[in-house]
């Protein structure tokens, strides 16, 4: 049976971008919505496309856009210890970004379509300072939120004025999620660019509590 290099094109273009939407594909493709939504189910290549180069250069175009795509920006969170239901504190006193009802409303720090989310979060105080820069990639077992949470409990050291007559420094260590007062979060379909782009924003907002060490890029895309 004949190769068929449009429908071949595609599957490779659905396992890096799965993220895009039947009307967004169907839109650069200019084919019908139900005609995408028939291919992603199984029931048949888009058979009446005529040139597989157009059909290329229009995905590779929508595909540009898809590299990062924002979930949440500058959004305002206190982090907290959850509390169990007698209203105790659970042993460790682990800090969380949401509690277990509003943390359904940020479904897609988890997942996007049915797979676990990857990319890139910042961590920024009550200044908007970024305080912090991470990641997530395919291959790890947390997810973004997950690793946004384990994060949180970091401890990091800073300095500040000691109480009474002395005006000496003293050094306070204590947990990030104390000084986290918004978060950033990108959903980030390659591996290497994940690591690219986290590299490039480490560099331009390094500090010496978190993000000390200088990353090194990546010569490929994926």
């Amino acid at each position: 049976m004949p190769i068929d290099p449009i429908k071949l094109m595609l599957e490779v273009f659905e396992s890096y971008f799965p993220a895009i939407s039947n009307k967004d594909m169907a839109k650069a493709l200019d084919v019908k919505i139900m005609t995408v939504w028939n291919y992603r189910n199984g029931n048949g290549p888009i058979n009446n496309l005529k040139s597989a180069r157009k059909v290329f250069a229009k995905v590779f175009n929508l595909a540009a856009l898809k590299i990062v795509t924002p979930i949440y920006e500058f959004h305002p969170v206190t982090p907290h210890v959850r509390m169990k239901q007698d209203g105790k504190r659970f042993r460790g006193n682990k800090l969380y970004l949401f509690d277990r009802k509003e943390e359904t409303k940020f479904a897609k720090l988890r997942s996007i379509n049915d797979k676990p989310t990857k990319g890139i979060y910042v961590f920024y105080n009550s200044q908007r300072e970024v305080v912090y820069v991470g990641k997530t990639q395919k291959g790890d077992r947390r997810t973004l939120l997950d690793e946004m949470n384990n994060q949180l409990n970091r401890i990091i050291t800073l300095y500040g004025l000691n109480g009474g007559k002395t005006t000496r420094l003293r050094k306070i260590d204590l947990k990030q999620g104390e000084v986290v007062r918004y978060f950033s979060a990108y959903h980030i379909p390659f591996n290497n660019a994940i690591h690219n782009i986290e590299a490039l924003l480490i560099r331009a907002y390094a500090n010496d509590n978190t993000n000390f060490q200088m990353a090194q890029f990546k010569n490929s895309l994926r």
